[in-house]
Protein backbone atom coordinates (compact mmCIF):
# COMPACT_ATOMS: atom_id res chain seq x y z
CA UNK A 1 0.00 0.00 0.00
CA UNK A 2 1.32 3.43 -0.90
CA UNK A 3 1.61 6.36 1.75
CA UNK A 4 -1.16 8.25 0.05
CA UNK A 5 -3.29 5.02 -0.12
CA UNK A 6 -2.42 4.48 3.43
CA UNK A 7 -3.66 7.96 4.38
CA UNK A 8 -6.56 7.92 2.83
CA UNK A 9 -7.22 4.94 4.08
CA UNK A 10 -6.27 5.94 7.84
CA UNK A 11 -9.10 9.30 6.95
CA UNK A 12 -12.13 6.84 5.54
CA UNK A 13 -11.44 4.57 9.04
CA UNK A 14 -11.36 7.54 11.41
CA UNK A 15 -14.55 8.87 9.71
CA UNK A 16 -15.93 5.68 10.28
CA UNK A 17 -15.58 5.60 13.02
CA UNK A 18 -17.17 8.66 14.18
CA UNK A 19 -20.33 7.35 11.94
CA UNK A 20 -20.58 4.33 13.93
CA UNK A 21 -20.63 6.63 16.99
CA UNK A 22 -23.87 8.12 15.86
CA UNK A 23 -23.54 11.36 14.31
CA UNK A 24 -27.21 11.92 14.84
CA UNK A 25 -26.65 14.20 17.31
CA UNK A 26 -24.11 16.54 15.82
CA UNK A 27 -21.00 16.96 18.26
CA UNK A 28 -22.61 15.23 21.06
CA UNK A 29 -19.96 13.06 21.27
CA UNK A 30 -16.96 15.03 21.55
CA UNK A 31 -16.63 16.21 25.08
CA UNK A 32 -15.88 20.22 25.34
CA UNK A 33 -11.99 19.88 26.14
CA UNK A 34 -11.57 18.00 22.90
CA UNK A 35 -13.38 20.99 20.92
CA UNK A 36 -11.40 23.93 23.01
CA UNK A 37 -8.40 21.84 21.53
CA UNK A 38 -8.47 23.32 18.24
CA UNK A 39 -10.08 27.00 19.11
CA UNK A 40 -6.91 29.69 19.49
CA UNK A 41 -5.47 32.13 16.75
CA UNK A 42 -3.48 30.07 14.58
CA UNK A 43 -1.15 31.70 12.34
CA UNK A 44 -0.36 29.31 8.84
CA UNK A 45 3.32 27.99 8.80
CA UNK A 46 2.89 25.99 5.26
CA UNK A 47 1.16 23.39 3.47
CA UNK A 48 -2.09 24.17 0.97
CA UNK A 49 -4.87 23.75 3.42
CA UNK A 50 -7.79 23.42 0.53
CA UNK A 51 -6.50 22.42 -2.85
CA UNK A 52 -7.88 24.31 -5.72
CA UNK A 53 -9.15 27.21 -3.65
CA UNK A 54 -7.85 30.62 -4.82
CA UNK A 55 -6.56 32.40 -1.29
CA UNK A 56 -3.40 33.85 -2.19
CA UNK A 57 -1.15 33.50 0.71
CA UNK A 58 -3.13 32.28 3.85
CA UNK A 59 -1.99 33.90 6.98
CA UNK A 60 -4.34 32.91 9.59
CA UNK A 61 -7.10 30.58 11.07
CA UNK A 62 -9.18 31.87 14.02
CA UNK A 63 -11.47 29.42 15.73
CA UNK A 64 -13.61 29.51 19.06
CA UNK A 65 -14.99 26.68 20.81
CA UNK A 66 -18.09 27.16 19.63
CA UNK A 67 -16.94 25.95 15.93
CA UNK A 68 -17.05 29.21 14.12
CA UNK A 69 -13.93 29.79 12.16
CA UNK A 70 -11.90 32.74 9.81
CA UNK A 71 -9.54 32.15 7.60
CA UNK A 72 -7.70 34.77 6.49
CA UNK A 73 -4.99 35.67 3.68
CA UNK A 74 -3.28 38.03 2.03
CA UNK A 75 -2.49 38.86 -1.82
CA UNK A 76 0.71 38.40 -2.50
CA UNK A 77 0.76 41.23 -5.12
CA UNK A 78 -0.42 44.19 -3.35
CA UNK A 79 -0.94 43.09 -0.03
CA UNK A 80 -4.80 43.28 0.00
CA UNK A 81 -6.34 41.27 3.36
CA UNK A 82 -9.26 38.16 2.51
CA UNK A 83 -11.30 37.06 5.25
CA UNK A 84 -13.95 34.15 4.48
CA UNK A 85 -15.71 32.74 7.25
CA UNK A 86 -15.59 28.91 8.08
CA UNK A 87 -17.01 26.38 10.62
CA UNK A 88 -14.93 24.02 12.22
CA UNK A 89 -16.92 20.75 13.73
CA UNK A 90 -14.28 18.39 15.70
CA UNK A 91 -15.61 14.85 14.68
CA UNK A 92 -13.68 13.00 17.25
CA UNK A 93 -10.07 13.09 18.75
CA UNK A 94 -8.86 12.28 15.09
CA UNK A 95 -10.96 14.04 12.62
CA UNK A 96 -12.49 17.31 12.20
CA UNK A 97 -14.80 19.19 9.18
CA UNK A 98 -14.13 22.04 8.05
CA UNK A 99 -17.15 23.77 6.02
CA UNK A 100 -16.40 27.14 3.46
CA UNK A 101 -18.11 29.17 1.60
CA UNK A 102 -18.17 30.04 -2.06
CA UNK A 103 -15.65 31.96 -2.54
CA UNK A 104 -13.14 28.99 -2.79
CA UNK A 105 -13.80 28.89 -6.06
CA UNK A 106 -14.86 24.73 -7.19
CA UNK A 107 -14.12 24.11 -3.24
CA UNK A 108 -16.90 25.87 -1.02
CA UNK A 109 -17.88 22.93 0.89
CA UNK A 110 -17.28 20.80 3.57
CA UNK A 111 -13.53 18.93 4.22
CA UNK A 112 -12.37 16.19 6.22
CA UNK A 113 -9.30 16.28 8.13
CA UNK A 114 -7.11 14.30 10.41
CA UNK A 115 -5.86 16.62 13.16
CA UNK A 116 -3.23 16.70 15.51
CA UNK A 117 -3.04 19.59 18.35
CA UNK A 118 0.32 19.95 20.58
CA UNK A 119 0.73 22.99 22.67
CA UNK A 120 1.15 25.76 20.40
CA UNK A 121 1.02 23.47 16.79
CA UNK A 122 -2.23 21.82 14.90
CA UNK A 123 -1.81 20.15 11.85
CA UNK A 124 -4.61 19.06 9.13
CA UNK A 125 -3.98 16.08 6.98
CA UNK A 126 -6.52 15.67 4.04
CA UNK A 127 -7.20 12.42 1.88
CA UNK A 128 -4.27 12.89 -0.04
CA UNK A 129 -1.92 13.42 2.62
CA UNK A 130 -1.53 17.09 1.70
CA UNK A 131 -0.17 18.67 5.69
CA UNK A 132 -0.86 21.70 6.37
CA UNK A 133 0.71 23.09 9.67
CA UNK A 134 -0.15 26.27 11.98
CA UNK A 135 1.27 27.43 14.94
CA UNK A 136 -0.69 28.92 18.26
CA UNK A 137 -0.40 32.56 18.76
CA UNK A 138 -1.82 34.93 21.65
CA UNK A 139 -3.49 37.67 18.91
CA UNK A 140 -3.80 38.26 15.41
CA UNK A 141 -1.90 41.50 14.54
CA UNK A 142 -3.83 44.39 13.53
CA UNK A 143 -2.10 44.39 10.20
CA UNK A 144 -3.81 41.24 9.82
CA UNK A 145 -6.93 41.38 10.67
CA UNK A 146 -9.97 42.04 8.36
CA UNK A 147 -11.71 45.03 9.51
CA UNK A 148 -15.60 44.93 9.22
CA UNK A 149 -17.31 47.43 6.73
CA UNK A 150 -20.07 49.41 8.26
CA UNK A 151 -22.59 51.39 6.71
CA UNK A 152 -24.63 54.95 7.45
CA UNK A 153 -26.93 53.46 5.46
CA UNK A 154 -29.31 51.37 3.32
CA UNK A 155 -30.77 52.92 0.56
CA UNK A 156 -33.70 50.86 -0.92
CA UNK A 157 -33.99 51.09 -5.16
CA UNK A 158 -37.39 50.92 -6.39
CA UNK A 159 -38.44 48.00 -8.34
CA UNK A 160 -38.42 50.24 -11.39
CA UNK A 161 -35.16 51.45 -11.22
CA UNK A 162 -33.95 48.10 -10.29
CA UNK A 163 -30.00 47.51 -11.91
CA UNK A 164 -28.91 44.76 -14.29
CA UNK A 165 -25.62 42.84 -13.22
CA UNK A 166 -23.72 44.62 -16.30
CA UNK A 167 -23.14 48.04 -15.20
CA UNK A 168 -21.16 49.87 -12.78
CA UNK A 169 -22.01 53.02 -11.13
CA UNK A 170 -21.05 56.75 -11.85
CA UNK A 171 -21.97 60.21 -10.49
CA UNK A 172 -22.28 63.55 -11.65
CA UNK A 173 -21.22 65.20 -8.20
CA UNK A 174 -24.92 64.98 -7.18
CA UNK A 175 -26.93 62.28 -8.46
CA UNK A 176 -25.67 58.34 -8.49
CA UNK A 177 -26.21 56.80 -12.11
CA UNK A 178 -26.43 52.81 -13.66
CA UNK A 179 -28.09 50.84 -16.34
CA UNK A 180 -31.95 49.45 -15.38
CA UNK A 181 -32.61 45.53 -15.66
CA UNK A 182 -34.45 46.09 -18.71
CA UNK A 183 -31.12 47.24 -19.82
CA UNK A 184 -32.35 50.34 -22.46
CA UNK A 185 -31.97 52.97 -19.73
CA UNK A 186 -29.67 54.93 -17.31
CA UNK A 187 -31.40 55.37 -13.55
CA UNK A 188 -30.79 58.85 -11.99
CA UNK A 189 -31.03 58.37 -7.86
CA UNK A 190 -30.44 60.97 -5.36
CA UNK A 191 -29.13 59.05 -2.37
CA UNK A 192 -29.79 62.14 0.16
CA UNK A 193 -33.34 62.21 -0.64
CA UNK A 194 -33.46 58.03 -1.92
CA UNK A 195 -35.35 59.54 -4.71
CA UNK A 196 -34.98 57.80 -8.52
CA UNK A 197 -35.54 60.53 -11.13
CA UNK A 198 -37.00 59.16 -14.22
CA UNK A 199 -35.34 57.02 -16.20
CA UNK A 200 -33.21 58.85 -19.15
CA UNK A 201 -33.44 56.32 -22.64
CA UNK A 202 -30.62 55.21 -23.73
CA UNK A 203 -30.73 52.22 -25.99
CA UNK A 204 -29.75 48.62 -26.03
CA UNK A 205 -25.89 48.02 -25.03
CA UNK A 206 -25.14 51.09 -22.96
CA UNK A 207 -24.03 49.51 -19.49
CA UNK A 208 -22.89 52.87 -17.27
CA UNK A 209 -18.76 52.94 -16.44
CA UNK A 210 -18.42 56.27 -14.95
CA UNK A 211 -19.87 59.76 -16.15
CA UNK A 212 -17.77 62.67 -17.03
CA UNK A 213 -19.77 65.55 -15.93
CA UNK A 214 -22.90 64.72 -17.23
CA UNK A 215 -21.57 62.76 -19.96
CA UNK A 216 -21.88 58.73 -19.57
CA UNK A 217 -18.59 56.42 -20.23
CA UNK A 218 -20.36 53.11 -21.29
CA UNK A 219 -19.48 49.89 -22.55
CA UNK A 220 -21.54 47.60 -24.56
CA UNK A 221 -19.69 44.62 -23.11
CA UNK A 222 -19.72 43.14 -26.57
CA UNK A 223 -16.51 41.74 -28.48
CA UNK A 224 -13.72 41.86 -26.00
CA UNK A 225 -15.32 44.65 -23.66
CA UNK A 226 -12.20 46.81 -24.26
CA UNK A 227 -13.71 50.02 -25.78
CA UNK A 228 -15.77 52.97 -24.29
CA UNK A 229 -18.26 55.51 -26.00
CA UNK A 230 -19.02 58.76 -24.37
CA UNK A 231 -22.72 60.16 -24.76
CA UNK A 232 -24.08 63.13 -23.67
CA UNK A 233 -27.27 63.05 -21.61
CA UNK A 234 -29.22 62.98 -24.90
CA UNK A 235 -27.64 60.46 -26.12
CA UNK A 236 -25.50 61.89 -28.27
CA UNK A 237 -22.15 60.05 -28.66
CA UNK A 238 -19.17 62.49 -28.67
CA UNK A 239 -16.38 60.34 -27.95
CA UNK A 240 -14.77 56.39 -27.63
CA UNK A 241 -11.40 54.59 -27.50
CA UNK A 242 -10.51 51.15 -27.57
CA UNK A 243 -7.91 50.15 -24.76
CA UNK A 244 -6.26 47.59 -27.43
CA UNK A 245 -5.22 49.79 -29.84
CA UNK A 246 -2.59 52.57 -30.26
CA UNK A 247 -1.95 55.11 -28.61
CA UNK A 248 -3.52 53.29 -25.61
CA UNK A 249 -2.30 49.60 -26.12
CA UNK A 250 -3.28 48.39 -22.79
CA UNK A 251 -6.20 46.28 -23.08
CA UNK A 252 -8.40 45.34 -20.32
CA UNK A 253 -11.87 43.66 -20.11
CA UNK A 254 -13.34 47.07 -18.77
CA UNK A 255 -15.92 47.01 -15.75
CA UNK A 256 -15.99 49.93 -13.85
CA UNK A 257 -14.38 54.04 -13.89
CA UNK A 258 -14.57 56.85 -12.27
CA UNK A 259 -13.27 60.49 -13.25
CA UNK A 260 -11.21 62.70 -10.84
CA UNK A 261 -11.95 66.05 -12.54
CA UNK A 262 -8.91 66.02 -15.36
CA UNK A 263 -8.67 61.98 -15.98
CA UNK A 264 -10.44 59.02 -16.70
CA UNK A 265 -10.04 55.93 -14.21
CA UNK A 266 -10.43 52.91 -15.79
CA UNK A 267 -10.49 49.24 -14.40
CA UNK A 268 -10.72 45.90 -15.64
CA UNK A 269 -8.96 42.50 -16.30
CA UNK A 270 -6.17 42.50 -18.88
CA UNK A 271 -5.26 38.98 -21.04
CA UNK A 272 -3.71 37.21 -18.43
CA UNK A 273 -6.65 37.92 -16.23
CA UNK A 274 -4.70 39.83 -14.02
CA UNK A 275 -6.73 42.95 -12.45
CA UNK A 276 -5.16 46.90 -14.00
CA UNK A 277 -6.37 49.99 -13.75
CA UNK A 278 -5.98 52.58 -16.30
CA UNK A 279 -5.42 56.60 -16.09
CA UNK A 280 -6.48 57.93 -19.72
CA UNK A 281 -6.41 61.28 -20.78
CA UNK A 282 -10.00 61.09 -22.64
CA UNK A 283 -9.80 64.81 -23.16
CA UNK A 284 -7.06 64.48 -25.67
CA UNK A 285 -7.53 63.13 -28.95
CA UNK A 286 -7.06 60.82 -29.49
CA UNK A 287 -7.38 59.50 -25.98
CA UNK A 288 -4.46 58.93 -24.63
CA UNK A 289 -2.99 56.64 -21.42
CA UNK A 290 -0.76 58.33 -19.27
CA UNK A 291 -0.31 54.72 -16.47
CA UNK A 292 -1.32 52.12 -15.42
CA UNK A 293 -1.35 50.12 -11.78
CA UNK A 294 -2.20 46.49 -11.19
CA UNK A 295 -4.31 45.38 -8.28
CA UNK A 296 -5.80 42.45 -6.39
CA UNK A 297 -9.01 40.64 -7.10
CA UNK A 298 -11.35 41.69 -9.83
CA UNK A 299 -12.21 45.65 -9.69
CA UNK A 300 -15.73 45.85 -9.79
CA UNK A 301 -16.01 49.39 -8.51
CA UNK A 302 -13.46 52.88 -8.91
CA UNK A 303 -13.89 55.84 -6.63
CA UNK A 304 -11.92 59.18 -5.69
CA UNK A 305 -12.96 60.64 -2.31
CA UNK A 306 -10.24 63.44 -2.80
CA UNK A 307 -6.79 62.09 -3.44
CA UNK A 308 -8.07 58.83 -1.95
CA UNK A 309 -8.82 55.84 -4.56
CA UNK A 310 -11.19 53.20 -3.14
CA UNK A 311 -12.08 50.53 -5.00
CA UNK A 312 -14.61 47.36 -4.70
CA UNK A 313 -13.09 44.30 -5.61
CA UNK A 314 -13.28 40.42 -4.61
CA UNK A 315 -11.00 38.81 -2.58
CA UNK A 316 -12.66 35.80 -0.44
CA UNK A 317 -15.56 37.82 -1.06
CA UNK A 318 -16.50 41.29 -1.39
CA UNK A 319 -14.09 43.62 -0.05
CA UNK A 320 -13.47 47.71 -0.07
CA UNK A 321 -9.94 48.68 -0.70
CA UNK A 322 -8.14 51.78 -0.22
CA UNK A 323 -4.94 52.16 -2.61
CA UNK A 324 -2.04 53.73 -3.33
CA UNK A 325 -2.72 55.63 -6.66
CA UNK A 326 0.48 55.53 -7.58
CA UNK A 327 1.57 51.19 -7.08
CA UNK A 328 -1.80 49.92 -6.74
CA UNK A 329 -0.88 48.65 -3.23
CA UNK A 330 -3.39 48.21 -0.83
CA UNK A 331 -3.46 50.79 2.25
CA UNK A 332 -6.39 49.41 3.87
CA UNK A 333 -9.22 46.65 3.40
CA UNK A 334 -12.86 46.26 4.58
CA UNK A 335 -15.01 43.44 4.64
CA UNK A 336 -18.65 43.82 3.01
CA UNK A 337 -21.48 43.11 5.35
CA UNK A 338 -22.83 39.24 4.59
CA UNK A 339 -25.57 40.17 3.50
CA UNK A 340 -24.20 41.69 0.59
CA UNK A 341 -22.51 39.17 -1.05
CA UNK A 342 -22.28 40.79 -4.59
CA UNK A 343 -21.13 44.51 -5.34
CA UNK A 344 -21.29 45.65 -8.73
CA UNK A 345 -20.39 49.34 -8.52
CA UNK A 346 -18.91 52.11 -6.11
CA UNK A 347 -19.17 56.20 -6.94
CA UNK A 348 -18.59 59.09 -4.60
CA UNK A 349 -20.70 62.36 -4.06
CA UNK A 350 -18.73 64.66 -2.47
CA UNK A 351 -16.93 62.76 0.81
CA UNK A 352 -19.61 59.95 0.66
CA UNK A 353 -19.31 56.40 -0.86
CA UNK A 354 -22.03 54.54 -2.05
CA UNK A 355 -21.57 50.98 -3.35
CA UNK A 356 -24.56 49.56 -5.73
CA UNK A 357 -24.42 46.30 -3.99
CA UNK A 358 -27.08 42.85 -4.64
CA UNK A 359 -28.27 41.65 -1.54
CA UNK A 360 -29.31 37.64 -0.64
CA UNK A 361 -32.57 38.40 -2.27
CA UNK A 362 -31.14 39.12 -5.58
CA UNK A 363 -32.54 42.90 -5.08
CA UNK A 364 -29.97 45.99 -5.72
CA UNK A 365 -29.71 48.19 -2.98
CA UNK A 366 -27.21 51.79 -2.37
CA UNK A 367 -24.64 51.28 0.42
CA UNK A 368 -23.79 54.44 2.39
CA UNK A 369 -20.39 53.28 3.63
CA UNK A 370 -18.15 54.57 6.84
CA UNK A 371 -14.93 54.80 6.00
Amino acid sequence: MTIMNRNRTLLSLAFAAFLSTGCSGGNSTVSEATSAKVAGHWQYQSGPLLNGAQLGTVTWLDADKSGAATILAKAPLHGTIGCASAVIAVLNDTVLSLQTPTVFGNVGNTTYFLYAVTADTLTLTDADQNVTTFKKAASIPAADQCTALTSSAVITIPAASQATTRTSLGSDGTRLWWTNAAEDSWVPFNPVTSSAGALAPAGNYRFVIAMQGSDFWDDCFCGGGNDLERFTSAGVLVDSFDTQVAPISHYIDIRAGTWDGSRLWIAGNDDANQSAILKVNSDAEPDTLDSFITTDGDVTGVAFVGTKLYVTTYFLGPVLVELDPATGDALTTWRFPANFPDVYGLAAIGTKLYALAQGNDNLFALVELDI
